[in-house]
């Protein structure tokens, strides 16, 4: 009994439930190809997710996502996670013509008479985004800027939601082959800060000109920009 509801009621009524939710919070419609849970090695995968922006375009999708939850959580009263993993994910993020932010749509109102609560006890012991893919546009400016990053990758390791946090990699590469790369530790109690390294290189000057436009008062013809920091 534990394995048929394991293996074929759960993933529909995990399907179900996520679009439910999504069509009831957001007014739209979640695409899910396919949900597999292993009820004996408490490991859960979904398949070609997408989640539409307002004007039903594509704004947030991935190609696989894999967690291998921990039978320890029961006894150390934490959400023990060993491995999560995300394969091609896909993000489109938008400065609309007014000013607004698309991906600010996904922030639920807050509640005025909900005291705020402490984040769940989590420990996270790897978590491993690999290939995925940005597109950003400002269609708020004059001229629209719009720009795409692949491949973009993020590991995250032995996080805690505790003050030491984790430690984190996240590298990303333009179209022009300029790249992002930032290393260091991320937590997100009591407050959410990172400390790190940080390196930005090969940004052609004539982007940089691009974006900034009539805010410069020159113009950038050629070469290449390089910024570091801490």
């Amino acid at each position: 009994l534990y394995a048929i509801i394991g293996y074929k009621v759960a993933p529909g009524i995990v399907s179900d439930q996520a679009a439910k939710f999504v069509r009831e919070t957001y007014g739209r419609e979640l695409e899910i190809g396919e949900v597999r849970i292993d009820p004996f090695r408490l490991q859960a995968e979904i398949r070609d997710l997408a989640l539409p922006d307002a004007d039903g375009t594509r704004m947030l999708a991935f190609e696989r996502l894999f967690v291998d939850f921990e039978l320890a959580s029961l006894w150390k009263r934490m959400f023990i996670f060993k491995d999560v993993i995300l394969e091609a994910p896909f993000v489109r993020a938008v400065i609309r013509p007014d000013g607004s932010i698309n991906l600010l749509d996904l922030v639920p109102p807050e509640d005025p008479e909900e005291e705020p609560s402490p984040p769940p006890s989590l420990w996270l012991q790897s978590f491993d985004l690999r290939d995925g893919r940005i597109e950003a546009a400002d269609l708020a400016r004059r001229r629209p800027f719009d720009r795409e990053f692949e491949p973009v990758h993020f590991n995250l390791k032995d996080f805690r939601t505790t003050p030491e946090g984790g430690g984190f990699k996240l590298s990303a590469v333009g179209e022009a082959g300029e790249s992002f790369d930032w290393t260091g530790r991320f937590s997100i109690a009591p407050v959410l800060a990172s400390q790190g390294e940080f390196t930005l290189g090969k940004i052609p000057a004539t982007l940089v000109a691009e974006y900034l436009g009539d805010a410069l008062p020159f113009d950038l013809t050629a070469g290449l920009i390089g910024l570091g920091g801490r």
